[in-house]
């Protein structure tokens, strides 16, 4: 399935009040996209994610609404961005966070700086939010705040936050 939105490479793109329905996902960001702002989105039966940020950094993901999303609602890799505002339903993972690259900084990540808040995410059946690793290294300094995750389905090793992390989850 085709994304609805690709934004491939390049700085400052903006994306503001886009919908889409039965794609792969509605918007997806790759090659080392930075400085983007992504705002009021929403999609009915993705088939992948609802934003994918596939690299890049200093992006914002400003709010809309994900339903039924085989993915997750919101996926980003890379480091210092924004995630919030959100209202993910049925999905497998709610807002999935790494970093991305395979040299690692100083402190042995590969992302560092993202902001997850004041997202609401409901019956989520893998994680309702989860921050892990991406090409062998770990994230570091990632703030998650005010988000609530309902009806949480997940089993098993799933929880409502799950992190792995090289340091400083806040």
């Amino acid at each position: 399935y085709y994304s609805a939105f690709h934004c491939s490479g390049g700085r400052e793109n903006h994306l503001t009040n886009n919908e889409a329905y039965s794609v792969g996902s509605v918007v997806l960001l790759g090659r080392d996209s930075s400085f983007n702002i992504v705002s009021n989105t929403s999609g009915r039966e993705m088939h992948d994610n609802g934003i994918y940020n596939s690299s890049g950094d200093s992006s914002s993901f400003l709010g809309g609404t994900f339903e039924n999303t085989l993915g997750s609602g919101v996926k980003a890799r890379g480091r210092s961005h924004v995630v919030s505002g959100f209202t993910i339903k049925g999905c497998n993972v709610g807002v999935n966070l790494t970093g991305n690259g395979t040299t690692p900084d100083a402190f042995n990540s590969n992302g560092f700086g993202t902001v997850c808040s004041n997202n609401t995410i409901a019956s989520a059946t893998g994680h309702g939010i989860q921050v892990s690793g991406q090409d062998g290294l770990y994230a570091r300094d990632f703030v998650i705040s005010n988000n609530t995750i309902e009806s949480h389905l997940g089993t098993a090793g799933f929880a409502a936050i799950n992190a792995t992390m090289e340091q400083g989850l806040k």
